[in-house]
This record gives structure tokens, C-alpha cells and sequence, in this order.
């Protein structure tokens, strides 16, 4: 099923000279969102809200995950892009009506915020590290799992490596059609820059993190299809048409790659890659009203 949303009139036209400029205030902009356990502490208690900020060891190093809610309900696991820190769902996480469907987690991914560390390559090797979230719940109830951007790509592997345990994958804006990201010239020309010496000396550990993940998806992407006729649970693919980061191709890709899923895709026209947290409320009444019809099922 394919919903077509049209919030408001394209204006502008986007300026190719200008994308790899965009793409690095982008990457700016996600590490201005990082939230410290300070600055978590400070939200929260402004919501008057309880929550749970851990660091365990999985996958052989300390992840930072945050947790609010009811540990009896249904796990939400939040997966972020490259870069970006479990705070990119802090509006998810402090939300009263999801919090009385779901215990929700979100997870620092490994090299980012309190997840400390070099990033690591593979999806394998980021599911393993993310694989910690199951020590977090208290119950064995199937969670929903939500990726964003290149936590996209890091969900589907999660939902294939623990197919038994999901119940709904959830992915916005993801990374993911190994032939459209290939196709992002611009962004591989600033992948290749930063392992110069050059880009090694200048760009911040953040970015770099973020090349040595990404650089690799691709190919990472074309491996994994094998496994995709594994997986049975629904899914549910949110796209803005404008995405310079995370092409509008992707949507396509996922409609006709996951043959014995029931995939259910949302368009919004002129929208970008920064949807999961420019228009939260939207994302969340989308997700409440899909919970609800499956619960009626």
C-alpha cells in the first residue's frame, strides 16, 4: 500500500555546486543534536519524565542506550544514522502516547557520543554491538524495530539476524538501494577525502567515523540481499521525495526487494532526509495509527 503525501509546493531548485557543502552542514547539524548525560538529565526532568541512561558491553565494547517507559510493554528499538546519537529520538522517546504502547530504547551506535570508540564497518559488526538491547527489556514480547538513514541498512540486518524476536520493522529515510547510494557521486568524492591525510588532519573524528561505515555500504547492502526472502515481518518505509542524502530511489528498491513482507510505503512530496526529527509528531501520529490498525487485525 502506497500513501502520497504533498505538504506544500516545491520551491528552489537544488544547486549541484552546492551539495557536498550541504552534505557537511548536514553532518554539522547532527552533531549539534548530540546529548550529553547532562543534557539528558536537563530533558527529561523538563518533561518530568523518568528514564533509564545505561552503558553495557556488547559486541566486546560499551554502547550507551536510553530507555523510557513501561519495561512491561513492547520494545521500540531506535537505531540512528551516520553520524547522529540516540537523542535524534529524543521527541520519540518523550512521547506520552508512545510511551503507553512501547518501552523504548535508542542506542549511541558504536563510535558515536557515549558508545565511545572507532566506528566499525560491517553491518554484521553493528548488529553485534546493538545486540545488547535484549539484556535491556523484561519480557520476551516481539519489539519493533526503527531505523533511520544508515540505521536503515543497520535494521533490516538487525530484523534478518533476530527475525524471530520483530514484529514490525520501521524504516524512515533509509540508506539502502546499494546501485543509488553508489550512484551519490558527490558523496563519495568527501568519503574518499577524509582517508587522504589531508581530510585525516582537518575533518573531525565524527565524519571520519562516518566515512568508515558508510564508504562500505554498498557493498555491504548487496551481501545482505540474499537474506531478505527471510524476512515475514511487516514493513513500513517513510520518504521525502526531496532526499539529496538518501535518494527517493530507496522507496522503490524496498517495495519490490522483501518478497514475503507486507510492505507499506508513505511518500511526503518536497520533503528531505531530516523528516524523523524536522516533523516528529507527523512520524509518530503515522506510526500510532499503524500500531492501532495492526492491533485491530
Amino acid at each position: 500500500m502506497k500513501t502520497i503525501i504533498d505538504l506544500k509546493k516545491h520551491f528552489g531548485i537544488k544547486i549541484m555546486d552546492l551539495l557536498l557543502l550541504a552534505h557537511m552542514l548536514f553532518y554539522f547539524g547532527a552533531d549539534a543534536r548530540v546529548m550529553r548525560p547532562g543534557d539528558t538529565k536537563k530533558f527529561f526532568a523538563e518533561k518530568h519524565l523518568s528514564y533509564k541512561d545505561t552503558t553495557i558491553v556488547s559486541g566486546g565494547r560499551p554502547m550507551r542506550f536510553v530507555c523510557t517507559g513501561n519495561d512491561t510493554m513492547p520494545v521500540m528499538f531506535f537505531i540512528h544514522g551516520s553520524p547522529g546519537a540516540w537523542s535524534d529520538y529524543k521527541d520519540y522517546l518523550s512521547d506520552t502516547a508512545l510511551q503507553k504502547r512501547f518501552y523504548m530504547i535508542s542506542a549511541d551506535r558504536p563510535g558515536y557520543n557515549g558508545s565511545k570508540g572507532d566506528a566499525v564497518a560491517t553491518l554484521e559488526e553493528q548488529v553485534n554491538c546493538l545486540e545488547g538491547v535484549f539484556a535491556l527489556r523484561r519480557n520476551n514480547k516481539q519489539m519493533v524495530v526503527f531505523g533511520h538513514s544508515y540505521g536503515g541498512a543497520v535494521s533490516v540486518k538487525f530484523s534478518i539476524e533476530h527475525r524471530d524476536r520483530i514484529q514490525r520493522l520501521i524504516m524512515i529515510s533509509p540508506c539502502l538501494a546499494p546501485d543509488v547510494e553508489q550512484r551519490i557521486y558527490w558523496k563519495r568524492a568527501a568519503q574518499n577525502f577524509t582517508q587522504t591525510w589531508v581530510g585525516k588532519a582537518v575533518i573531525p573524528r565524527i565524519f571520519r567515523n562516518s566515512t568508515t561505515e558508510m564508504k562500505p555500504l554498498p557493498d555491504e547492502v548487496r551481501a545482505m540481499e540474499k537474506d531478505y526472502a527471510l524476512l515475514t515481518m511487516p514493513i513500513l518505509e517513510i520518504h521525502g521525495t526531496w532526499d539529496w542524502m538518501a535518494p527517493y530511489g530507496n522507496l522503490s528498491y524496498i517495495e519490490k526487494s522483501f518478497p514475503n513482507c507486507n510492505v507499506e510505503t508513505v511518500t511526503f512530496k518536497n520533503k528531505n532526509h531530516k523528516i524523523v526529527y524536522s516533523m516528529p509528531e507527523v512520524m509518530i501520529g503515522i506510526i500510532l495509527k499503524v500500531d492501532a490498525s495492526m492491533a485491530s487485525r
